[in-house]
């Protein structure tokens, strides 16, 4: 989409799209294709590439021997080459009169109404998707993603392990500090201190992946 947009801002008079919608959902593909159609003031042709040669040969452009269909076709309707002696406009035909004439032979054929029903069909189930808004509850949301989490630690040994020996060095020097605090008043405090550090240090190792897992929330 990017690539597209690239090139559109330069108003180039002829632009070649081949597979557009490749790798795109139904959504993006039609909103894609609704932007282009209304950049299109005429529709040449828009079909089965098989169909191409015949489509251009049956309406006065056959594509001449040894000569690739591609070429063939920019230089039909291409007016940059106007003035090309190598074109081969059948019987002296201007640039603007070959495209009206592959323009209305293009609208009136059945590719073009197969076209048509092809993209009413892609609206329509569009529409009704956006309609749908399935999106699963907030608690769903996070069961999956923390399930994904496990998941993902579980494949990452070595992440695990290190985790594991952190906490484990944690637990050691803490039991090792407050070994045999007491029961005086003074280890009140002492108490509160450990455990204001083990909440503080806990929180601060998820806030890591906090971000992600709200950047996954969306889950449908």
């Amino acid at each position: 989409r990017v690539s597209i947009c690239i090139e559109i801002l330069t108003h180039p008079r002829l632009l070649f799209l081949d597979e557009p919608t490749s790798g795109l959902d139904s959504a993006a593909s039609y909103h894609v294709m609704s932007r282009i159609s209304g950049l299109n003031k005429k529709d040449v042709y828009f079909g089965p590439v098989s169909a191409a040669n015949k489509f251009f040969s049956s309406n006065g452009f056959p594509c001449p021997s040894l000569q690739s269909p591609s070429d063939h076709y920019v230089n039909t309707i291409n007016k940059d080459f106007e003035q090309d002696p190598e074109k081969g406009l059948g019987g002296g035909l201007s640039t603007e009169e070959a495209i009206n004439i592959l323009v209305k032979s293009y609208d009136s054929s059945q590719i073009s109404h197969q076209v048509q029903n092809e993209l009413s069909q892609i609206k329509k189930m569009v529409t009704d998707t956006m309609e749908k808004k399935n999106h699963a509850d907030f608690l769903t949301q996070c069961l999956i993603l923390t399930r994904r989490s496990f998941v993902n630690m579980y494949r990452e040994a070595g992440y695990y392990w290190l985790r594991l020996l952190i906490f484990g060095v944690l637990a050691l020097s803490l039991g090792t500090m407050f070994f045999h605090i007491g029961s005086s008043n003074e280890s009140i405090q002492a108490r509160a201190s450990l455990l204001v550090f083990v909440v503080t240090f806990v929180t601060f190792i998820t806030l890591g992946g906090f971000p992600s897992f709200v950047e996954d929330m969306k889950v449908k």
